[in-house]
């Protein structure tokens, strides 16, 4: 007696359990009571994916690439620096200008320190401009040209990390929307399965526990959807925000994962990690740093100034004589030539010395940074060839497994609703379907996105 007071305990409360919490997962949606009064939920969650309604917006791959380039705020920032260092560039002539300077002056001369004495008015103009040649203007200039280079690179950087997220981002967010159609699809199986099993328990067919156990089936599936469509939610908001795109804004993703095609493995093993934009962007600041070295050398050489001057005034008081009689102006001019030698730079311990050496410790590190990356790169494009080959031949083997699952689900199914099979080997059964096309679909997101990898290391394009 005490024991079928224990059991009927455990039912009730595993029932109520399992309805508040298909109730939180739905937003307490209706449910109909069975005959045994064990709660039957009148609806799952549907197996729609996110943003799949008429009015959102279509958006492929390549729009949402576009998208990105045009809206994302860094490749905006690199393309107003490449901006920069091209005015720059346009006016690296600019130092070769002679600096020119026009003066003029207006003054009165005392004639005495007698009180009789009178003042005289002077008048004078003067124009002067100098040049300073320098060996350092000469890497100043290819300075500039370095500046242009490496703005370029960035720029082509981060479009191509702009363009790879996008892609991954993307692939990511349809690999979710799959998983959710999967998820809403076992979880109306698991639904007709329980209203299956609640029927034959009112008959008399299956006993309680088997019931209990369905009834749990079904609702311990929906806290793991709802937590799948918070994971794809959070992603999206992500995605909107790379993209410059309101989150009013519904959008529907067209573009599936793709299959698997044929790739030249062995093209790709043997092309050259130089172009990578990481190695690029390296080799363009060794070469800033041997410029730098250059800079400072240029500092040793003598440099040479070239210098005219031209003076005029009035010989008389300017107040009392015609300002356009040219025999009352007296003019002169200068020109002159010097040259500079720097003396303190040849000392020893001097900063030009200084400085000197420590470029060239520079340089060493940079080129050590630049074998490192190639390296780096060099493995990192066999890891993903390997990758790629293993996840082709796994493919394979879970596309027959995926096979074998659905059909012995089919056989399993016939089997339990002739009485044969309990419910937990059908259970079991459409576990595995789920698993094995879950398995298949990650599968083939892995791939894709690995050779999203091996293409970035490589900066090449479909191969």
């Amino acid at each position: 007696m005490n024991a079928n007071k224990t059991l009927r305990a455990f039912v009730l409360m595993l029932t109520l359990v399992g309805t508040v919490v298909f109730a939180q997962g739905n937003g307490g949606a209706n449910s109909a009571t069975g005959a045994d009064g064990g709660t039957a939920p009148a609806q799952g969650p549907a197996a729609a994916a996110p943003d799949q309604n008429p009015e959102a917006t279509k958006l492929d791959l390549e729009n949402a690439v576009a998208l990105a380039l045009q809206n994302n705020l860094t490749v905006k920032n690199n393309r107003l620096d490449l901006k920069n260092s091209e005015v720059s560039l346009a006016n690296i002539w600019n130092q070769f200008i002679p600096g020119i300077n026009v003066s003029g002056s207006v003054g009165q001369r005392q004639g005495g320190t007698s009180r009789d004495s009178t003042g005289s008015n002077n008048l004078g103009f003067g124009v002067s401009a100098s040049l300073t040649l320098k060996a350092a203007m000469i890497y100043n200039a290819r300075q500039y040209v370095l500046d242009y280079r490496s703005g370029r690179i960035t720029l082509e950087k981060a479009k191509t990390e702009l363009t790879y997220t996008v892609k991954k981002t993307y692939y990511n967010l349809v690999l979710l929307q799959e998983q959710l159609v999967l998820m809403g699809k076992q979880i109306g199986k698991a639904k007709s399965d329980y209203e299956l099993t609640l029927s034959k328990y009112n008959k008399g067919m299956v006993s309680e526990i088997d019931k209990l156990k369905s009834q749990y089936a079904y609702m311990s599936l929906v806290p793991d959807y709802k937590s799948l469509q918070d994971q794809y939610t959070s992603l999206m908001m992500g995605f909107r925000q790379m993209l410059g795109l309101k989150e009013e804004i519904a959008i529907q993703l067209t573009d599936p994962i793709p299959e698997i095609s044929d790739i030249d493995y062995d093209k790709l093993a043997s092309l050259s990690v130089n172009n990578n934009p990481d190695i690029l962007l390296l080799r363009q600041e060794l070469a800033s740093d041997e410029n730098t070295i250059a800079l400072r050398r240029a500092s040793l050489i003598p440099s040479v100034s070239l210098s005219y001057s031209l003076n005029t005034s009035f010989a008389e008081d300017f107040t009392k004589v015609d300002l356009f009689d040219g025999n009352n102006w007296i003019g002169s001019g200068s020109l002159n030539l010097s040259v500079s030698v720097p003396l303190d730079p040849f000392l020893p311990y001097s900063f030009t010395q200084v400085q000197i050496e420590t470029g060239r410790n520079n340089v060493e590190i940079r080129k050590n940074e630049i074998q490192d990356q190639i390296e780096q790169k060099q493995l990192g494009v066999l890891t993903d060839i390997l990758k790629l080959k293993q996840i082709e031949g796994y493919i394979d083997t879970l596309k027959l497994n995926a096979q074998i699952a659905e059909q012995t689900l089919h056989l399993v199914d016939l089997s339990y609703n002739a009485g044969l099979k309990s419910f937990l080997e059908l259970q079991d059964a459409e576990n595995n379907v789920f698993d094995a096309r879950l398995k298949l679909l990650d599968a083939r997101y892995q791939y894709i996105t690995t050779y999203l990898d091996l293409k970035y290391i490589l900066n090449v394009e479909d191969q």
